[in-house]
């Protein structure tokens, strides 16, 4: 049977939600290096699920990047780091912030090793920042530590009271060792893209105005 182009239209939406990919890439849809605070982190786009997160510290002797996510299952949100690529990250640091860049939760190392993990089951469904620093690339508001110093400490740590990040502070002359230019992998559970993409969202909106095209006739 031959659908109409409204229905075709929301048939194809409905269908992409589970066909779209689960990975963003570092720079995606041109948004080129992700950058170290709320107003220059990469926006991920993308249409449900968002499992994993790979990109560089680009910065040779530190580095930091964060993302906006959706967080749809606080339950069952983690978040942990993989070293990856020719030259892998070895010893990172996990942070998360909300929508307003204030500090929720960090980790330096887990128990098992030198990479990083976080989960909150007491967050609410939003948006988010997950951030991946260097060890000793900590972040700051004004002349506070958001986190204290977690350098290469395993225990997930929650700011006293919420800062918004604006900066970083190193602990000594250069975070040891040295991520910057590495590659890393961040997994996820329990997230989604901050954004769906935008030829989803058109066709979206011709679907659902299809669809009252088709109410206004039947009732004349």
């Amino acid at each position: 049977m031959k659908l109409p182009i409204f229905s075709a239209a929301v048939f194809f939406c409905a269908s992409s939600l589970s066909w779209g990919t689960t990975i963003w890439h570092e720079g995606d849809d041109g948004q080129g290096d992700a950058g170290p605070l709320p107003a220059t982190a990469n926006f991920t786009i993308g249409v449900g699920s968002l499992t994993e997160i790979l990109g560089t510290l680009t910065d040779i002797t530190k580095g930091a990047d964060m993302y906006e996510i959706y967080i749809s299952s606080p339950a069952t949100f983690l978040a942990t780091t993989v070293g990856t690529g020719k030259d892998p990250i070895l010893n990172p640091a996990l942070y998360l912030f909300d929508a307003s860049g204030n500090g929720i939760v960090g980790n330096d190392n887990t128990a098992s090793g030198a990479q990083a993990s976080i989960s909150d089951s007491s967050l609410t469904a939003g948006f988010y920042y997950i951030l991946i620093a260097s060890s000793g690339h900590l972040p700051e508001h004004g002349s506070t530590l958001i986190f204290g110093d977690l350098t290469n400490t395993t225990n997930i740590s929650l700011p006293g009271s919420p800062l918004i990040i604006d900066k970083y502070k190193e602990t000594g002359a250069t975070p040891s060792p040295a991520d910057g230019g590495k590659d890393y992998e961040i997994d996820l559970t329990g997230a989604q893209f901050a954004s769906p993409e935008p030829a989803t969202v058109g066709l979206i909106g011709l679907g659902l105005a299809g669809l009252a095209w088709r109410a206004r006739r039947a009732k004349s």
